[in-house]
This record gives structure tokens, C-alpha cells and sequence, in this order.
């Protein structure tokens, strides 16, 4: 609003340089317009940055909202894989546990079934030396001079016979726990090697989650600076005299 009592010449304004403006070029039309109405071309120039602030901000939301839905894959990726290999794990023990309770059970009912095999023998031969027995008490009579040494006999050879099954089932089943101990190992080295390897991915992922904080903390960055030199104000004098 012009003040009353006052007159300015042309020369009484200064008509703002491009540099003060901002403006890199300007058209004959503008050039025309700027030494007119200086104030028109600072307006466009304050209006051609506010245009390309606005732009920068939209830029800025879009790589975050860009970013941000590939964070959520990534991470629903991870989740996802960290879901499976612990399915897999728990899969391998239960199976691992079911082989263990399964073979233990087939050794137990393999050695009752031999223990009543053998029982059941040696109760048979017990009962075979037992009716020798009775047959040599029944001769004793008869010889009494051999039936000592028929007795003695007898005895040894059902010591000896009894010392034999001993021998072979104590045999047997040392065998039986041995084989029963190598698989047992060899099932505890698969269960180490699978947690090896589950160790080997979760690092795995904690590197991948390293490397996407950094180009996070990169992009965020280059997002403040791209607005700290966009918002950079521009500043024009206009001198009067």
C-alpha cells in the first residue's frame, strides 16, 4: 500500500539480481515483468521453491512408504524362515525321540522273549537233571559206591551248563546295548549337526539385519540432507532511498 507524501523514481528501486532471487534464468517476458514489479518475480521464485519443497516431501514419503513395506516382507521373510527351521527342528527331535523310545522297546521285548527262552530251557533242563537225579537217588540203592560219584558228575555237568547260558546271554546282550549305543550316537550327531546349522542361519540373519539398518540409517540420511537443501532459505534486500 503506497504511503501519501512519498514519490520513488525508477531509480529509487533496485530490481533483485537472479542470484538473490534463485531464479537461474528468467525469460524476456519475466525480465519485462521484473522491472515492473520486482515483487512479482520474488513471489514466483518464493513459489517455485515451495513447489519444489512440495515435491521433495512427496519424494520422501513415497521411498519411506517404499521402504517400509520392503522392511515388513523382509522381516514377515525372516519370520517365516525362522517359523519353518524351528517346525523342522522340532519335527527331527520328536522323530529322533520317537526312534530312541521305539528301538529301546524292541530291545526290551527282543531280551524278555530271550530271557523267557531261556528261562524256560533251563527250567526244562533243570527239570531233565532232576529226573536224573531222582534216577540216579533210585541206583543209589542198587550201587552205592557209583552213586557219589554219579551225583558229583551230574552236578559239574549242570554247573558247567549253567555257567554256558550265563556266558551267552551276558554275550547277547552286551552285543544288544553296543548296537543300541551306536545308533543312539549317531542320532546325537545329526541332532548337533541341525543345530549347527540352525546357529549358521540365525547368524545368517542377524548380518541381513545389520545391513538393512545401515541402508535405513543411509536412506534417512540422504532424505534429510535432500530437505535441508531444499529448505535452504533465499533472501533478497530491496534498498531505498
Amino acid at each position: 500500500m503506497p504511503v501519501k507524501g512519498t514519490t520513488r523514481s525508477k531509480k529509487d528501486v533496485e530490481t533483485p539480481s537472479l542470484e538473490e532471487t534463485g531464479v537461474s534464468e528468467v525469460s524476456p517476458s519475466l525480465k519485462t515483468t521484473a522491472k515492473a514489479d520486482p515483487f512479482a518475480t520474488l513471489i514466483k521464485a518464493v513459489s517455485d521453491l515451495q513447489s519444489e519443497f512440495e515435491r521433495l516431501q512427496k519424494e520422501m514419503a513415497q521411498t519411506k512408504e517404499a521402504w517400509t513395506l520392503e522392511q515388513k516382507a523382509h522381516q514377515q521373510e525372516i519370520e517365516q524362515r525362522n517359523s519353518l527351521e524351528e517346525l523342522n527342528r522340532k519335527r527331527d527331535q520328536e522323530t529322533y525321540e520317537y526312534e530312541i523310545a521305539r528301538r529301546h522297546k524292541k530291545d526290551e521285548d527282543e531280551f524278555a522273549d530271550k530271557k523267557t527262552s531261556w528261562e524256560k530251557s533251563l527250567n526244562e533242563q533243570q527239570e531233565t537233571l532232576e529226573g536224573e537225579k531222582t534216577e540216579l537217588l533210585e541206583l543209589r540203592r542198587l550201587v552205592t559206591g557209583f552213586d557219589n560219584e554219579k551225583e558229583k558228575a551230574v552236578a559239574e555237568a549242570q554247573d558247567t551248563l549253567q555257567k554256558e547260558l550265563i556266558a551267552k546271554f551276558e554275550t547277547e546282550r552286551k552285543l544288544r546295548e553296543q548296537e543300541h549305543k551306536s545308533e543312539k550316537d549317531l542320532l546325537n550327531l545329526r541332532l548337533t549337526n541341525l543345530t549347527a546349522e540352525n546357529n549358521k542361519l540365525n547368524t545368517e540373519i542377524e548380518v541381513l539385519k545389520k545391513t538393512l539398518e545401515e541402508s535405513t540409517r543411509q536412506v534417512k540420511d540422504i532424505a534429510v540432507k535432500v530437505i535441508e537443501s531444499g529448505t535452504k532459505p533465499q533472501t533478497a534486500e530491496v534498498t531505498t532511498s
